[in-house]
């Protein structure tokens, strides 16, 4: 064999040493590296884990108010919605004249009770007790209010508002109506 003929083997065996060695040592490599770099990313991320999870957990807490449910994770009763309404009827000097049994209406995995009360007195009172009610956190929303004028006799004039606020409960154990 002439030295030509081994310049030719030797330059037409290149090629495929080249991708031999390319296919046994430097793809597993690259495949290695970007592994690395992806676990180097999210293990990076977790230096922050435990000020996200205070974050969450505070966001997760507030949506729990606005839901309807107290501190302790337990939906608001009757009676706490009640005794709210009339500490704040006595605190802004306005006069509950009604108030029927709340209407539960389960939606998908969600408890929605509505809460109907009437209201009478001057209307800066009112929109005074209104305000500490919508106000006030972890307790139910004000979704409609209607004021209306009673008149008995044309001297005597009286100031009524109808207010309706809603819980909404996560149903999470299948209430029963």
């Amino acid at each position: 064999m002439t030295n030509k003929k081994k310049y030719y083997l030797f330059a037409g065996s290149i090629p495929f040493i080249l991708l031999l060695v390319y296919l046994i040592a430097v793809k597993p490599t690259l495949k290695e590296y970007n592994g690395f770099k992806n676990w180097s990313e999210i293990y990076k991320n977790t230096d922050n884990y435990p000020v996200q999870l205070r974050t969450l957990t505070n966001k997760l807490l507030s949506m729990d108010r606005k839901l309807g449910i107290n501190e302790e994770g337990e939906p608001l009763s009757n009676v706490d919605v009640l005794s709210t309404v009339i500490s704040q009827c006595e605190a802004n000097m306005v006069l509950l004249t009604e108030m029927p049994p709340p209407k539960q209406v389960v939606d998908d995995q969600i408890l929605i009770c509505t809460y109907e009360f009437e209201l009478t007195g001057e209307f800066k009172n009112l929109l005074q007790f209104l305000f500490a009610i919508e106000s006030k956190k972890g307790f139910a929303k004000l979704v409609s209010v209607d004021f209306y004028v009673d008149r008995k006799d044309l001297d005597e004039v009286q100031l009524f508002c109808r207010a309706y606020m809603q819980t909404y409960i996560i149903n999470k154990d299948g209430y029963e109506l």
